[in-house]
């Protein structure tokens, strides 16, 4: 094959790749999809979606001082002296992330009980739920979050005496709180990425607050009115 030849079937074959890729191009190569996965590292302000959820467990010490047993008339404190009820709350949130913070709605329910020497008991169960706005913006990491909340709750009262039960419900009452979020994740960030990573558990925080309750709507019940009393516990934000 001489020169003249061999140039004439590279510019065939050159024709030919030209005609196959215009004719890809026309029909449309195939498009292969990539998925990234969330930058864990990122400060949290950067990766957080929109919204998130909360859960957490929290410890009150409950005193209702203007409590009066229905069998005797007794006092709180003459029943059970300064002994609180140990009220153990269980609470879960839908949280809407703003740019100047965050505002959660939840529900809650909390028990507790105390009992005395004199063979008498007081149980108590709440159930409602609250909004909070939280200051979880105020830094790239939330190391710390301050908020408040105010919340609408319901209380069962099961009190037992030598020979008796009885059950009561409240009407509905409030509380106030105001309380701060202190972060856990810079304890073990390593372990706080795999988490996020693999679990979706964006912070680990510690619940500090303070709260005080207000009478009820119904005049029948007793005067659930407190002093401000101090909490604790362990939020989980997905």
């Amino acid at each position: 094959m001489n020169l003249h030849q061999s140039l004439i079937a590279i510019l065939f074959l050159a024709t030919q790749l030209l005609q196959n890729s215009a004719y890809s191009a026309e029909m449309g190569s195939p498009l292969v999809e990539v998925q990234i996965a969330e930058d864990v590292l990122a400060p949290y302000l950067e990766r957080r979606d929109s919204y998130g959820i909360m859960a957490g467990i929290d410890y009150e010490s409950l005193v209702f001082k203007n409590f009066y047993s229905s069998e005797d008339g007794a006092s709180y404190g003459t029943i059970f002296g300064t002994d609180p009820v140990p009220l153990v709350r269980l609470a879960l949130d839908y949280k809407q992330n703003l740019g100047i913070g965050s505002l959660s709605v939840g529900v809650h329910y909390g028990v507790g009980s105390v009992s005395s020497v004199l063979d008498r008991a007081l149980e108590i169960k709440k159930y409602g739920g609250g909004i909070k706005f939280i200051a979880d913006a105020l830094m790239k990491e939330p190391y710390i979050a301050p908020y408040i909340g105010v919340e609408a709750w319901k209380i069962q009262t099961v009190e037992t005496a030598t020979n008796t039960m009885v059950t009561k419900t409240t009407g509905i009452g409030m509380s106030y709180s105001a309380g701060v979020l202190l972060q856990l994740n810079w304890i073990d960030l390593r372990t706080a990425n795999l988490t996020a990573l693999n679990y979706g558990l964006e912070n680990t925080f510690i619940n500090l607050y303070a709260t005080q309750y207000s009478k009820t709507q119904n005049a029948v019940d007793f005067d659930t009115t407190t002093d401000l009393l101090w909490g604790a516990g362990i939020k989980l934000e997905f």
